[in-house]
């Protein structure tokens, strides 16, 4: 392997190298245990390939560079991945901060003060890969942390925040050269999906590491939620990983780490997982058994879903236009992308709202739908609003309440 201290760790948009194809993968050969057990369950074409720029034209939105996605399940360890994948070129204006939402800021303080109480990290320097634009590492060091450092290449933009005296931004992709002695906790949050070559990836955070003390605390979205409801929605082509319990807790055990807990929340959307570098060989948690068999059947019920979870909006959207209701979307992020590609061209959909100043007057990928104010809907008066995540189902109800917007409020599956 190459030396750890000038070592890039691979991949994403989010990490590390830039675009270099498929070239050296093997699309059978998966890329957390390496076995050669990968069959390919789902498949869709032409998707955008990124989700989370924001385009200022919408001719800009539909030029957007497009990919296929073949997801495939790997019998061995469970883990499933995009085989069609390739890395992308770091967009100009990423935006992923869902920081204006008081319930998810909620759980983000919850989720550091947690961290920093359990594994002693007041004071203590923290690290996060792929931080964004930082909003929590500044919540790690309001709820006690006492230097964060944050390493995301969407930092080196002219509008990336400026370091302060007790956080440091690094616009860099991640290397091994910024886990200085300082730092005792190693933070990931939704970058590891990703990341394609997810093994190569934590193995080689773990050599950095080495024999120091230091905790690693990672988030993801969970894949079985996802099988469950055949969450069209929740599939797009910037995650090229999606993680099971049982496939994350294998992976980082795979890579020479103590799993010290794998718990879901955020209303079950989210795996979190807390580790260290092993010691001996540790005992696997009983929340991450083996669930391989379940996650198969789940695998093999996601193509009838999709079709028919996507011809029920469809239709949902064009019965609510027959009736004189104009629609809106809430939520401009990667679910949106996801949701519109998936539906037919013509599908009725005047706008997309969001709670991000940052996101007003842009476009969704691939679709090009305007991205509105929540104060533009007084405006546009719409009678059906779907929202894009249901875990905001009360703060969104209360806007539209305070907007005088009477509207239903559905989810991404069409129920209220």
């Amino acid at each position: 392997m190459t030396d750890p201290g000038a070592l890039v760790l691979p991949q994403s948009s989010r990490t590390a190298r830039p675009a270099d194809g498929l070239a050296t993968r093997d699309p059978r050969r998966c890329p957390a245990c390496g076995r050669g057990a990968l069959d390919v369950f789902f498949q869709q074409h032409q998707v955008p390939v990124t989700s989370n720029v924001s385009f200022r034209s919408r001719e800009e939105a539909l030029a957007v560079p497009r990919g296929d996605i073949r997801l495939a399940f790997c019998h061995a360890c469970g883990m499933i991945t995009n085989v069609a994948f390739e890395d992308q070129p770091v967009g100009d204006e990423v935006e992923t901060s869902q920081a204006g939402s008081p319930r998810f800021q909620e759980y983000a303080t919850h989720l550091a003060r947690t961290w920093i109480d359990r594994y002693a990290l007041r004071g203590e320097t923290v690290l996060e890969i792929g931080c964004g634009r930082g909003e929590f590492l500044d919540t790690m060091v309001q709820q006690g942390a006492g230097h964060g450092v944050g390493v995301d290449p969407v930092l080196a933009g002219a509008d990336a925040p400026s370091s302060t005296e007790r956080v440091t931004y690094v616009g860099e992709f991640f290397r091994a050269t910024h886990l200085d002695a300082s730092v005792r906790a190693v933070i990931c949050r939704h970058t590891l999906e990703h990341i394609y070559d997810t093994a190569e990836f934590l193995d080689a955070l773990r050599e950095a590491i080495g024999d120091r003390d230091m905790v690693v605390l990672f988030e993801v979205p969970d894949v079985e939620r996802i099988l469950a409801e055949a969450a069209f929605h929740d599939i797009y082509y910037e995650h090229c990983t999606y993680f099971s319990a049982g496939s994350l807790g294998r992976l980082f055990r795979h890579s020479g780490f103590e799993v010290l807990r794998l718990d879901r929340t955020y209303a079950d959307q989210y795996l979190v997982i807390e580790a260290r570098p092993a010691r001996g060989v540790p005992a696997a948690p009983a929340t991450d058994g083996d669930d391989r068999s379940r996650l198969w059947r789940g695998t093999q019920d996601l193509r009838a879903g999709y079709v028919r979870g996507v011809a029920h909006m469809d239709q949902l959207l064009r019965t609510a236009a027959e009736e004189g209701e104009r629609v809106a979307f809430w939520g401009a992020g990667s679910k949106a992308t996801a949701f519109l590609t998936a539906l037919s061209e013509d599908a009725p959909v005047d706008c997309v709202v969001d709670i991000n100043p940052r996101k007003w007057g842009t476009y969704i990928a691939g679709t090009g739908h305007a991205v509105v104010s929540p104060e533009h809907l007084r405006e546009v008066r719409p009678g059906l609003v779907v929202l894009m995540n249901p875990a905001y189902r009360a703060e969104v109800a209360r806007m539209l309440a305070d907007l005088e917007v009477d509207a239903r409020l559905i989810g991404p599956d069409g129920d209220e």
